[in-house]
């Protein structure tokens, strides 16, 4: 089974956030709500997926090849919010805290690293690209997939394979930038062929699958009209086609086993939390913390005796026998295990073979001096499926 490999739009992800959720600050005035849902959304993504591998990656404020293309690409996009300008220091360093590589390129826009990231990792993962952007969808494959969310953080969230794409708007994912090219996009500024939107460009597209073909074919296009526009027009279509098709073939410096997921750093996480001051993140950081448990071999016999002393001052224990059988008439206890208190436990191996090199303690020794403590009625015993213990 291939492991899976979440590549999440960080621009997108944090523009997301900042208008989702209302202005927010911490007590020394810092504005934080882009950073809130940001953190949320990737925590959420790292529970509940649990992804193998994950990198954010993010525009630069550098003009891209696209803007060299056509002077007016984006032209009609308003500046970034100061006030989300200002978050995304911040977002990176809970990515820091998170140990989570970050990758961005001048030049380029975080579609285009997400790209050629699906393309070279499509051979050996299965790349989920998390983004609302339209125009990834044209790297989906047999092994790339996106992640789209819907209507801010709270809706729903489409995952894009080739069926699906197809099923939402009849055309595959190879001939998405063939339909932006005649439908052009309003948020990116790209003209497109103009009186042709984007419910006649999927209709175009399905019927000659390609500029080119439909461009050679022009007088098999129904309606004088449409022809006349995409006549006029046509050397818009193609330059927008152009501007909305993703390179995939950056020469990223990379290292895919960097991108690993390692186990959260709690205590990290607790800290950036603090400084931030989200309460409930921090609050389920905290617990997860406590639930993560604290467990002890036993093996020398202070650490024994300490542990009896416990025992001796506790009003109850659960107790757990480890045996080579099931029938407990033949099986033969080669470890026990006790536990005072929730996610904390202590294992005593007694008759293990593969056991680290420390030497263990003998079967009758504990038996001898755990007696008093098990036959006595002032100690309740906890387990499950204690007649067999008993037995």
């Amino acid at each position: 089974m291939r492991k899976r490999f979440f590549v999440i739009d960080g621009h997108n992800l944090a523009y997301r956030a900042f208008y989702a959720i209302p202005p927010l600050s911490n007590s020394r005035g810092q504005i934080t709500n882009a950073v809130l849902g940001f953190t949320r959304t990737l925590y959420k993504i790292i529970k509940e997926e649990k992804p193998d591998f994950l990198v954010v990656v993010f525009d630069t404020p550098a003009p891209t090849h696209r803007h060299v293309e056509y002077k007016d690409y984006k032209a009609t996009r308003e500046e970034m919010p100061e006030e989300m300008k200002g978050q995304l220091p911040l977002i990176k360093e809970v990515l820091r805290a998170f140990s989570i590589p970050v990758l961005e390129k001048e030049g380029y826009e975080a579609d285009d690293l997400m790209g050629t990231l699906a393309k070279r990792g499509e051979k050996d993962y299965e790349m989920i690209l998390f983004t609302g952007d339209k125009d990834i969808l044209q790297v989906v494959s047999p092994h790339v997939k996106v992640m789209s969310p819907q209507k801010g953080l709270s809706g729903e969230t489409i995952f894009y394979d080739e069926k699906e794409v197809e099923r939402r708007w009849g055309i595959k994912p190879e001939e998405v930038p063939e339909m932006m090219g005649l439908a052009g996009d309003t948020s990116d500024n790209i003209p497109g062929v103009r009186g042709i939107g984007e419910k006649t460009a999927l209709l175009l597209v399905k019927e000659f699958e390609s500029l080119e073909n439909l461009y050679d074919n022009l007088d098999k296009v129904k309606g004088e009209k449409r022809k006349d526009l995409l006549s006029k027009f046509r050397e818009e279509a193609f330059l927008s086609m152009k501007l909305a098709t993703l390179k995939t073939d950056l020469p990223l410096r990379l290292d895919f086993s960097q991108c690993q997921v390692k186990e959260l750093d709690r205590r990290r996480l607790k800290k950036v939390f603090e400084e931030l001051e989200f309460k409930r993140l921090l609050k389920e950081v905290t617990v997860e913390e406590s639930r993560l448990g604290k467990y002890k071999a036993v093996f020398e016999k202070r650490d024994f005796l300490n542990l009896l002393e416990k025992l001796e001052k506790c009003a109850g224990f659960a107790l757990d026998l480890e045996t080579t059988e099931k029938d407990p008439l033949l099986a033969e206890i080669v470890g026990i295990a006790i536990s005072l208190k929730p996610y904390q436990a202590f294992y005593i191996p007694l008759g293990h073979r593969e056991a680290p090199s420390m030497k263990q303690l003998s079967l009758d020794y504990v038996l001898e001096e755990l007696k008093a403590i098990l036959e006595s009625e002032k100690i309740e015993k906890y387990g499950q499926n204690l007649k067999y213990e008993v037995i």
